[in-house]
């Protein structure tokens, strides 16, 4: 009994030592994500420029208050704005979409959309997952 009771105080000196108290981030943090969801995709270079701190000090912040990298955030909210975009479209110029979320070409723009949705973007559209909600992430139909 004795030895499970200090394994038991061991551990939890532990945990006690690696929580952080402070669990609201800090104010500059916040403004950085307000800007970030309320600018355009294309803004988001300028607002992690506009951090007081270091891009590694804000990398650090990302990962510890959200779990990711400002990049992996940036390309999220990118994706989730080209499915606005694409939302309900009879045409689509990919080339558009490509420049206007800040693509430096359209490899790239490919690969992205196939990462975050399992589909390149003509697949994407054939199925018709366009039409669903804007933020919708489709299941492999073809099996």
């Amino acid at each position: 009994v004795g030895t499970s009771r200090k394994q038991f105080r061991r551990a939890d000196k532990w945990l006690k030592n690696r929580f952080d108290e402070i669990k609201e981030p800090p104010e500059e943090l916040f403004t950085i994500l307000t800007r970030f969801q309320n600018e355009p995709v294309s803004n988001h270079i300028k607002i992690i420029e506009s951090y007081p701190h270091t891009q590694k000090h804000l990398i650090n912040q990302f990962k510890k208050y959200l779990g990711i990298t400002p990049k992996v955030y940036h390309r999220i909210l990118r994706f989730n704005e080209i499915l606005k975009m694409i939302h309900n479209e009879e045409h689509i110029s990919w080339t558009a979409i490509t420049y206007n979320c800040g693509y430096t070409d359209q490899s790239h723009f490919i690969k992205d959309f196939k990462h975050f949705s399992g589909f390149n973007p003509e697949e994407f559209i054939d199925f018709n997952f366009h039409r669903k909600q804007p933020n919708f992430f489709p299941l492999d139909r073809r099996g």
